[in-house]
């Protein structure tokens, strides 16, 4: 095969690029509009975080992170009401940075964050806490400390009920706006689950597993409360078809905080009903009187058993005073509501029998 030596050591020639075709590229109009250009891009948070915007803005003092908190109770009051009139409830916006989630970095800072978000939440809690309260007061007045701990249990389950429904209800229907009654209806079972959760926490408040008063807070605070409040959450979940531990920590520290709720509520049940009598002693009948008696020398007799208590040093010894002390109190207590109705004296002595 003959070939020249120019052939043998000829280079091949290097392709270059075609600077006609780039610009040819260039100048090519696009195949999509401004108007496509323009459009939102789908995203790929929830409907929740695009709704609720991050609170802004510098850590509120305690008393104006209050009343941010009972601002925004009774915002949701108002909503409950709207929903069962025709003007359909708006998704309200959180503005305050005391509603934001609880973090264990609060710790570092009690005063600077954890107070205010205490303060906020305690306020937000109003009208359960109101609810618990008095329908307590009114159990107590009809049945005695076991009417005022079913009223309490009622009264704060309706309360977190009401409170939730409104809000719940504006969100549903944002979601489905051509579907009201499915928004309704969704709103009325998430209400049932935070009512039945909130009725449950008051109820199981009362539960002891320890005498001193701070072992039994604490008990309270870190076992029996945030456990409700996390099953709530994990309730919520499913309803809402979530991942049922999605948010299950933070639930867990929202409850330590809340217990002050059914504690406060308890307390002020308590203080409502142990007071003074409030008859005068010429308007009691005789029954009356004798009952008034009665629930005085009951109540020593378990301030007498509680120090007996305090003084032993055998622990089978001081339960059992502790248990005849509180028996004998709810006795007293029951005695002196009696001893304090009010009214004409067939009413009254319809009542005692």
């Amino acid at each position: 095969m003959a070939f020249s030596f120019e052939e043998a050591t000829e280079v091949p020639a290097t392709p270059t690029p075609s600077f006609t075709k780039a610009a040819e590229a260039e100048q090519k109009p696009s195949s999509f509009t401004f108007e496509e250009a323009a459009a939102p891009k789908p995203t790929s948070f929830s409907f929740e975080e695009a709704t609720k915007p991050p609170p802004a803005g510098p850590m509120p003092g305690v008393m104006e992170a209050f009343g941010a908190g009972l601002q925004r109770g009774m915002s949701d009051v108002g909503q409950t009401v709207t929903a069962f009139s025709s003007t359909a409830p708006t998704v309200a916006q959180e503005e305050s940075p005391a509603a934001a989630p609880m973090e264990w970095g609060d710790l570092v800072e009690p005063m600077g964050k954890l107070a205010p978000k205490i303060s906020y939440r305690l306020a937000h809690s109003s009208p359960t806490l109101a609810g618990g309260v008095g329908a307590g007061l009114a159990g107590a007045a009809a049945a005695g400390p076991v009417g005022g701990v079913v009223g309490g249990i009622a009264g704060s389950a309706v309360g977190a009920a009401v409170q939730t429904l409104g809000p719940v209800f504006a969100q549903e229907l944002k979601k489905t706006p051509n579907d009201p009654d499915g928004a309704l209806d969704r709103a009325l079972e998430s209400a049932a689950i935070s009512g039945a959760f909130s009725g449950a926490g008051w109820a199981l408040f009362p539960v002891r597993m320890f005498q001193g008063p701070v072992k039994q807070l604490a008990f309270q605070a870190l076992g029996v409360q945030p456990s409700v409040a996390t099953i709530e959450k994990m309730a919520h979940n499913v309803h809402e078809g979530k991942p049922w531990s999605e948010g299950a920590g933070q639930a867990y520290g929202e409850g330590v905080a809340m217990t002050a709720i059914p504690a406060l509520g308890h307390k002020l049940i308590e203080g409502g009903f142990t007071g003074k009598a409030t008859l005068p002693p010429e308007q009691r009948t005789t029954q009356q009187d004798v009952l008034f008696q009665s629930s005085e020398q009951k109540a020593l007799q378990a301030e007498a058993f509680e120090r007996a208590a305090t003084q032993s040093t055998n622990s089978s010894t001081q339960l059992s005073f502790r248990q005849q002390s509180r028996a004998l109190a709810e006795e007293a207590q029951h005695e002196l509501a009696l001893s304090n109705i009010p009214g004409d004296v067939a009413t009254r002595n319809k009542v005692l029998k």
